[in-house]
């Protein structure tokens, strides 16, 4: 499996009235002739001030043959030796600056033979795998409530040999540029410390996501 072209529909946008979509569009080979089925996964991320570095939230897009209501569509025509793809994205309106640039940084492909492909922004930079934005910068941070022990758990463990294990639940909300991780810090008896982290792929454009961290530690 390749890819033998990516372009997205406009290499600038204005998305800071909200709104605003790009067309990405690509196109795939595949050799394997038995094939009757293939499943697509891309990956976009806003691109940080050092080359190579990403920041927020990350966009996925999904393809799964057979199924609806999916982001990508594979063109009308297209065969699974050569399929022609659409994703037409819809642009986050909120960003860490006023002008930020994303970037399809990997690209998932496999289909019902077992003949996949898996290329990182490295690869998919020789074609126009990136446009930038005009948008509104961030004004407000994350907020969060409902932390609580795990429903299923009792608000304590037992700790003999081996490690236990205690998990927290948390509502975590951002309206603007979403929720892209985040840590949660413990104090116990003895001055001891631990410290869970997590990281979301919820849409800019939801405004809560679930943000589960677990710690572990082993006392004597």
């Amino acid at each position: 499996m390749a890819v033998t072209d990516m372009d997205f529909t406009a290499s600038a946008v204005d998305a800071s009235s909200g709104g605003e979509t790009v067309m990405l569009r690509w196109t795939m080979t595949n050799t394997t002739r038995a094939s009757d089925g293939m499943s697509v996964r891309v990956y976009l991320h806003c691109q940080g001030a050092t080359v190579g570095t990403c920041l927020g939230v990350l966009l996925v897009g999904t393809y799964d043959g057979g199924s609806y209501g999916q982001d990508i569509t594979v063109v009308p025509g297209s065969t699974l030796q050569e399929a022609a793809c659409e994703w037409a994205l819809g642009v986050p309106q909120y960003a860490a600056g006023a002008l930020v640039t994303w970037a399809v940084t990997c690209l998932e492909a496999w289909d019902t033979r077992g003949t996949s492909l898996d290329w990182g922004a490295a690869r998919l930079g020789v074609f126009h795998s990136t446009f930038e934005v005009k948008t509104l910068a961030d004004r407000q941070g994350p907020a969060y409530d409902d932390l609580v022990v795990d429903s299923e758990r009792q608000p304590y463990i037992y700790v003999g040999e081996d490690s236990s294990r205690m998990t927290y639940d948390l509502d975590v909300r951002d309206s603007q540029v979403g929720v892209s991780g985040g840590a949660v810090t413990v104090s116990g008896s003895g001055g001891r410390h631990l410290t869970g982290s997590s990281r979301a792929s919820a849409s800019p454009s939801t405004s809560r996501a679930p943000l589960r961290v677990s710690a572990a530690t082993t006392c004597t």
